[in-house]
């Protein structure tokens, strides 16, 4: 069925909208497609100048946009929102922008509905703060074929993944992209609940960003990971507080911090820590418990401390090295607060842990290491090339 009409209400007034051709907008009003299909030809505008406009997709109802659709266009559309919820509901764009100028919008897909868009842009100007993006409930998906902007260059946005949820995203995951969009945060929480990216940067040219994990949540990034990516930038962070973070490539901390605070941290290629000097600090490995694997690492311990392993009382910090070069340059401290305890396993003929100096706190915590085996048995590795210099987006998004 190919319907080109959609049913809008304001107040207690309903009307029908033709969205077939050209541009579809209205202001103060709900959109509902309700098992239809309905085909948008041009731009289509939840939200162009004024606020609480809502758009309803459900029972399977479907909306394809063949061009860019806003959901709070105007620095005055705020507190616009769109839904997407239940099986076979579905919302289709060239290109989404959540909040070009507009503050406050939301986009949430519940119960099995799907959004695609080839790019999707969160907060793109500066004006546009806090919008949100919520993903929940088993099959419940938001894909882009592209990139993900997630604050262009607003702040305070907020994307949460929860209950089964599933970001995909093809290309380049970003938090936080041109300088000032700071603040921007993502949560994935709960089993089963997914943000899987190609590549993943924390923090391109802003501050403050953060991607938090817990309760089984799940981050999978196929190729690099970066944590505040240009020189200047600060304070972003990733937090593992359970669940699971797997770097398929090279996971470098710049200008920022990685806390395990427990679940699992995989490197598949390289753990890079390394952008501290004798008298500046600017990258942090905050290993308080939980359980990091890696196939090499290379840690440079703060300015005047110590890379610490176990750092939580009552808490583990489990070190598994399954490969390369595992060095710490500078100070390693097992067990290093009352009561917690650090187990270090080096496993493999061509696996290899170095460290200037080791030591361990005298509680009744058990700590345990295992010998490195001779440098002369290590592998031969392949250095992995770092990521390349991204572009600045262009005023407006593509349509």
């Amino acid at each position: 069925m190919n319907t080109r009409y959609s049913r809008w209400m304001t107040g207690f007034v309903s009307v029908t909208l033709l969205l077939g051709s050209g541009v579809a907008r209205a202001e103060t009003a709900t959109n509902i497609v309700d098992g239809v299909t309905t085909n948008v030809s041009g731009s289509y505008y939840v939200g162009n100048t004024g606020p609480a406009n809502a758009l309803i997709i459900t029972n399977a109802g479907v909306l394809y946009g063949s061009s860019i659709s806003y959901i709070g266009y105007g620095t005055g559309a705020s507190n616009n929102s769109a839904l997407v919820t239940g099986a076979g509901s579905i919302w289709t764009n060239s290109n989404l922008v959540l909040g070009y100028s507009g503050a406050g919008n939301q986009l949430s897909i519940q119960n099995g509905g799907l959004v695609f868009a080839a790019m999707g842009y969160v907060g793109y100007n500066a004006s546009s703060t806090g919008n949100t993006l919520l993903v929940n409930g088993s099959n419940s998906r938001f894909v882009s074929s592209s990139d993900l902007q997630f604050g262009v260059s607003g702040s305070g946005n907020q994307m949460t993944i929860s209950g089964g949820g599933l970001v995909n995203v093809v290309g380049t995951g970003y938090i936080g992209y041109n300088g000032g969009s700071s603040n921007n945060a993502v949560l994935v929480t709960g089993n089963n609940s997914v943000w899987s990216n190609a590549s993943l940067i924390v923090g391109l040219g802003s501050s403050g960003n953060s991607l938090t994990l817990t309760n089984g949540g799940a981050v999978s990034v196929s190729a690099n990971t970066v944590i505040g990516s240009y020189t200047g930038t600060g304070n972003n962070n990733v937090n593992l507080n359970g669940g699971t973070f797997t770097a398929g490539g090279l996971l470098e901390v710049r200008n920022g911090a990685v806390n395990l605070n427990g679940g699992n941290l995989t490197t598949v290629g390289t753990l890079l820590v390394t952008n501290n000097t004798a008298s500046a600090t600017n990258a942090y490995f905050n290993f308080n418990s939980g359980t990091l694997t890696t196939d090499g690492a290379q840690l440079t311990a703060p300015s005047g401390g110590a890379i610490a392993l176990g750092n939580t009382a009552g808490q583990t910090a489990n070190w598994n090295m399954l490969g390369g070069t595992n060095a710490i340059s500078g100070h390693a401290a097992l067990g290093n607060a009352a009561g917690a305890s650090a187990n270090v396993l080096v496993s493999g003929a061509s696996t290899l842990w170095t460290t200037a100096a080791t030591s361990t706190r005298a509680t009744p915590a058990a700590r345990t290491t295992a010998p490195s085996p001779s440098p002369t048995a290590r592998r031969s590795r392949t250095p992995m090339a770092t990521l390349a210099t991204l572009p600045v987006p262009a005023t407006t998004p593509s349509s």
